[in-house]
């Protein structure tokens, strides 16, 4: 059979749709494949899941009952490879634990599920853009409650609160970089201007920059926080841009 070379044009022109359609669904997926089931293996004694996600970024993983979340936050895609609980975790689990096994940039439990409505979050940053794995554990001893809510989008405890956000989300976050300089340099900081503040799934970004001086040594610096919004400090970070302060970058 021949094909004439209209036809080969035709023909081409679909496969390449197709090809872009299923990038397009791809990313998507990456991007949104959000929850997962946990594996129930075991039973009696202390309850333990362990966690697994890959990330290139920020992102955050909620653990309710038999059930996993994870969510990204900044910089990429984040997924779920595996939950794996001998139990499923309770409402109010007594002697609740968190502890980071494996990855090579932060974790951090930033709600407990005994004051968030049965909910474990835990704060994933990694600021080395590919993806890489993490695994965590969440462990306990018994409790009480299980959970019999609606889903994640009506359920979680995460705290966002449409933008209505503490009034002391930027001065808190600006005190904890005050105490960051202060520790590291030995110095003070002066900040230019009002920072960027932006809502990140159920956390709020603080985004600016100033001059840290020190004694016989000055720097520009960006500084970073991850709030929560009641304006609790989750996380916080400085990069000194230029100047002369330990840590600045040299020119090539």
């Amino acid at each position: 059979m021949c094909t004439s070379e209209g036809d080969w044009g035709s023909i081409m022109h679909r496969v390449r749709l197709t090809g872009i359609v299923a990038i397009i669904l791809f990313s998507s997926f990456a991007f949104a494949q959000g929850t997962i089931q946990a594996n129930i293996t075991g039973g009696g004694g202390g309850g333990k899941c362990t966690f697994e996600i890959r990330t290139g970024g920020v992102a955050e993983v909620d653990i309710r009952g038999n059930q996993g979340r994870v969510r990204p936050i900044s910089g990429g895609p984040a997924q779920w490879v595996r939950l794996k609980c001998n139990q499923p975790l309770p409402m109010r689990p007594n002697n609740f634990k968190f502890k980071g096994i494996d990855g090579r940039g932060r974790q951090t439990l930033t709600r407990d599920p005994n004051s968030n409505n049965g909910i474990a979050t835990i704060l994933i940053q990694d600021n080395r853009g590919s993806m890489h794995g993490y695994t965590g554990d969440i462990m306990w001893n018994g409790g009480s409650g299980m959970w019999n809510g609606p889903g994640w989008d009506g359920g979680s405890g995460g705290g966002n609160n449409n933008g209505n956000w503490s009034k002391n989300i930027v001065p808190n976050c600006q005190r904890a970089i005050r105490n960051q300089v202060s520790g590291q340099y030995g110095g003070s900081v002066s900040f230019n201007g009002q920072p960027k503040v932006a809502q990140a799934a159920s956390f709020v970004m603080v985004d600016g920059s100033g001059r840290v001086q020190a004694k016989n040594q000055w720097g520009n610096i960006n500084y970073h926080c991850t709030m929560h919004p009641n304006g609790n400090v989750a996380d916080s970070n400085i990069n000194v841009t230029s100047g002369n302060l330990p840590g600045t970058p040299q020119p090539r």
